[in-house]
């Protein structure tokens, strides 16, 4: 998982925390619109918490896969780098090394367990 440079204020803890929410939210994301279960609830939330007020718009979005123990596809983000490099819009190369810290999203499977797709 990336996070903002904000969340270093958060400690630690916040950070576990965080990653927990996280990873419920997407799990509920993912249960919600790949197997329907409680859709109408997450599609209020997003009307609630999002600019697309209609509830039917989030009905006919096709939804980016996000993995549900929050594993990061590195080669993708690499891929990605090339890419802007080759485009001319990122100049210097990019080293994602410092930018992965794995231990909070550990901590989080590990609370919450490895996701199970429903029954």
């Amino acid at each position: 998982m990336l996070y903002w440079t904000g969340i270093e204020r958060l400690g630690a803890a916040g950070r576990r925390a965080f990653m927990v929410a996280y990873l419920r939210g997407v799990r509920d994301y993912i249960n919600a619109f790949e197997y329907g279960i409680d859709q109408d609830a997450i599609i209020r939330i997003m009307v609630d918490n999002t600019p697309i007020k209609d509830p039917a718009i989030y009905r006919q979005i096709k939804y980016t896969w996000i993995d549900p123990n929050g594993v990061v596809n590195r080669a993708s983000l690499e891929s990605d780098i090339e890419l802007l490099r080759d485009l001319g819009i990122a100049q210097t190369p990019i080293d994602l090394g410092p930018m992965f810290e794995d231990k909070y999203r550990q901590f989080a499977v590990q609370y919450l367990g490895e996701y199970q797709p429903p029954r």
